[in-house]
């Protein structure tokens, strides 16, 4: 079976996150640093097995952090209605089903979304090429970006939870700065993530309504 390099990135990055990110909390709370110097972990080569193992593991904890990341996503409903909102407020000349109302809020998404790849066949070769592109790119770093969000908000919460739930204040004062950095590349993470879905939905709401108005004039020029 053949396995594509992107996945390794794709699936990885959050899963080195989860690991690694735990990992230096270990380091931080248990003396790692002790017990390699007391023979706990006997040489380089049992640490470099430890590192190899990591991140051999950290491809398969990716993908069900994927899994879980898009379960979350998929049923949050706030979440899809502004997505479909951000995309109607640019496709002025979108045609609404009769049974609009009826719909549900996934419905109403896999609608749009027909509309979309419907709207990308009537393009030209290059034209849908470039376009596709496009959105494959904004569409995986969105998704990218949500992933590792969920990582990070992952390692945050279980991490905070131990420590209220068994007092763990002997290195208090190094997993604050430890969950203060975690937090802050939550939030850049969190801003990339909102950056790169109103950008997502913009451009697939105006390339919609783009290709649309094409098509009308092209319906007027044969009339004429």
């Amino acid at each position: 079976m053949r396995f594509d390099s992107k996945y390794l990135i794709r699936w990885g990055i959050p899963g080195w996150t989860i690991i690694f990110g735990f990992g230096l909390y270990f380091c931080l709370t248990y003396d790692f640093e002790q017990n390699l110097l007391n023979g706990s972990i006997q040489n380089s080569t049992d640490l470099l097995a430890i590192m190899f193992s990591l991140i051999v593991v950290s491809v398969p904890v990716g993908y069900l952090l994927h899994q879980a990341y898009f379960i979350f996503d998929f049923y949050d409903k706030r979440k899809k209605r502004k997505v479909i909102d951000e995309i109607l407020n640019h496709y002025k000349d979108f045609e609404v089903p009769y049974n609009w109302d009826d719909l549900t809020l996934n419905e109403k998404y896999f609608f749009i979304e027909y509309e979309w790849h419907t709207s990308l066949l009537k393009m030209e070769d290059e034209q849908r090429n470039y376009i596709a592109g496009r959105y494959r790119y904004l569409l995986t770093t969105k998704h990218s970006l949500g992933v590792l969000r969920f990582s990070l908000g992952t390692v945050i919460f279980i991490i905070f939870a131990y420590q209220l739930l068994y007092l763990q204040f002997q290195h208090i004062w190094g997993c604050i700065i430890y969950l203060v950095l975690l937090l802050l590349f939550f939030v850049f993470s969190w801003f990339n993530f909102k950056y790169y879905s109103k950008n997502l939905n913009t451009i697939q709401g105006k390339f919609m309504q783009y290709i649309k108005k094409r098509e009308q004039e092209k319906i007027l020029k044969e009339i004429k």
